[in-house]
């Protein structure tokens, strides 16, 4: 037993508890985040094979930023605590009932949960939305005075980071308005790094081409120091530059990729510098594709030694790639280690 950070405390509070049972996270900074020293792992691997392909979307991002297009697309990732485990459920279902009306990101929307809850403990929800910039903005504009009181009511803590290339003036002004909630911190990142090759059509054609080979991963990772997390980094830009990490015909494009050079497998994968130790890393990936690298991994020891560099780490697996036998390993040598790892439940 030892004392650990809680996501869900909101102020850094302690708790006794197993080290690997809850989420091991410093209390959350908004708006502090910075693009990781090689922007997305897509950069990263597209420098290596020199994919023609960014630089042609990017070209044409230029244009649509030139007017703020509001046909942008976005990620969000979000952390959800309540106080009990009765206001986790009725939050679950007011977000299930926007839903199920229609109100979600076109490519990709679901809500999981980390922990329930009790009657004396908080709950945690992860929720994953992608979609267009119109659809982001929608969802807010036609929510219901009733649901915005009741989410302020009972939502202890809203951490989320909202990932996209482009951001209109609505989308701003909507992410303001979150933030003037009570726990509400939603932190908009805008930077070219954060494309979705084909926008979000190509995202939803991704989820719907994997089905159940979707994984998301979302991992949280701290290093001793800089030096080692630039370690881990290089090793991850290594990883994703293998043979099995480019093809020429990606899920997400509707055919092969624009002149049949290789494009990396993934349709998005992100990277946060937190600070000069703390990562994190959002990836929509193949769980087949994933499991190809734990055999990259063992047979490379450049990469496995970068790997080892990470000190501590939340491990989130999502989607229903994550059934696998390979990511139930990969949380069982986590929790060996003394981090957080799980497979939360869905919700919707």
């Amino acid at each position: 037993f030892r004392k650990v950070w809680h996501w869900y405390s909101g102020t850094a509070s302690l708790q006794t508890k197993m080290a690997s049972e809850l989420p091991q996270q410093k209390e959350w900074v908004p708006r502090s985040h910075k693009a990781g020293a090689f922007g997305t792992l897509t950069r990263q691997a597209a420098k290596q094979v020199k994919v023609l392909t960014q630089h042609l979307e990017e070209e044409q991002e230029e244009k649509v930023q030139k007017t703020r297009d509001i046909y942008g697309s976005y990620v969000e990732i979000a952390f959800i605590t309540t106080k009990f485990n009765a206001d986790g459920a009725k939050v679950a279902k007011l977000l299930k009932a926007e839903f199920e009306a229609g109100a979600a990101g076109e490519a990709y929307h679901s809500l999981f949960v980390i922990h329930p809850g009790t009657g004396t403990s908080s709950s945690l929800h992860l929720y994953v939305s992608v979609g267009s910039t119109v659809a982001f903005e929608d969802m807010y504009r036609i929510r219901e005075e009733s649901v915005t009181k009741e989410l302020n009511r009972m939502v202890k803590s809203y951490n989320s980071v909202l990932f996209t290339s482009i951001a209109p003036e609505r989308v701003k002004e909507t992410v303001t308005t979150l933030n003037k909630l009570k726990g509400f911190n939603v932190d908009l990142l805008e930077s070219r790094e954060f494309r979705i090759p084909g926008g979000w059509k190509g995202a939803k054609r991704f989820c719907e081409k994997l089905g159940d080979k979707l994984l998301i991963r979302i991992e949280d990772l701290s290093f001793k120091n800089e030096d080692e997390m630039d370690a881990y980094s290089t090793a991850m830009g290594e990883l994703f530059s293998q043979p099995h990490r480019l093809t020429i015909e990606p899920a997400y494009r509707a055919s092969k990729s624009p002149g049949e050079v290789n494009e990396l497998t993934c349709v998005i994968s992100y990277t946060l510098k937190r600070s000069d130790t703390d990562l994190m890393t959002v990836i929509f990936d193949d769980a087949d594709t994933f499991a190809q690298d734990q055999t990259t991994i063992e047979s490379s020891e450049s990469i496995a030694a970068g790997m080892d560099k990470v000190t501590g780490g939340n491990y989130y697996y999502a989607g229903p790639g994550a059934s696998s036998a390979v990511i139930k390993a990969k949380c069982a040598q986590a929790k060996k280690k003394k981090m957080f790892a799980t497979i939360p439940e869905i919700v919707f």
